[in-house]
């Protein structure tokens, strides 16, 4: 294993790793390649580039240009098939969805053109994957703006597909790819791309869940109490 390799957290590494080889077809001709923020030699601003403009690494096209990338891997056996924002924390500091909606309202300013979620299996560094889906970033927010004004009871739509679900000390905004693909995107208009090696959870599943992983989702019902450690790439609370 290279230096850069032990030096990938493990978000990034299995991302390179799992995610990146399905996905990169994605982009123009197959043959752009990516950077996480790892490589780069200064620490600080690798920092400051994933915590202050949420970008995780870089892709560089054949062409040269470059482009930002937020990446999202979770660990689990099952693949939720859902994009989820942090909304809002106890301790009242920016969020995700907070510093992304800045960004894109403020000219000039630094955000990921595109944001990858990915579900993978663990053991982290050694799993498989089950399903990623891509959306650029400026949509993402507009459907959360779209989800923060809607009134329904219970902080979700009726059958789950999204809504704002409270975890501990934050609440996480979520929608659920088949109901972007239904009703916001025509994947023909490159606004929405999935890849899924295992068949998704129905959109209405109300199971109940007993945790075995950090991976579990805001739609699945669970006792009071159950702690719900599946952010950790996200910005720190």
């Amino acid at each position: 294993m290279s230096i850069v390799e032990r030096n990938l957290n493990d978000s990034s590494y299995d991302f390179i790793r799992v995610v990146w080889p399905e996905i990169k077809d994605w982009f123009g001709d197959g043959n752009s390649h990516i950077r996480p923020n790892e490589s780069l030699k200064d620490e600080s601003v690798a920092t400051m580039l994933d915590r202050s403009a949420g970008i995780d690494a870089w892709l560089v096209g054949s062409a040269s240009q470059v482009q930002g990338l937020a990446s999202r891997v979770q660990w689990c056996a099952t693949s939720w098939d859902s994009f989820t924002v942090r909304y809002e924390l106890v301790s009242g500091r920016e969020t995700e969805y907070a510093k992304r909606k800045a960004a894109i309202e403020t000219e000039g300013a630094l955000y990921p053109l595109y944001t990858v979620h990915a579900y993978v299996t663990e053991p982290r560094r050694e799993g498989n994957l089950l399903s990623v889906a891509m959306i650029r970033t400026r949509d993402l927010i507009e459907v959360c703006d779209w989800i923060v004004g809607q009134d329904y009871p219970g902080n979700w739509n009726w059958d789950r597909q999204y809504g704002i679900r409270k975890v501990n000390n934050a609440k996480f905004i979520f929608a659920m790819w088949k109901w972007l693909k239904r009703e916001w995107f025509d994947t023909s208009d490159n606004n929405l791309w999935v890849h899924q090696v295992q068949p998704p959870k129905p959109l209405n599943s109300t199971e109940s869940v007993t945790p075995t992983s950090a991976c579990e989702h805001p739609t699945a019902t669970f006792d009071q109490g159950t702690l719900w450690n599946i952010y950790t790439d996200y910005d720190n609370p």
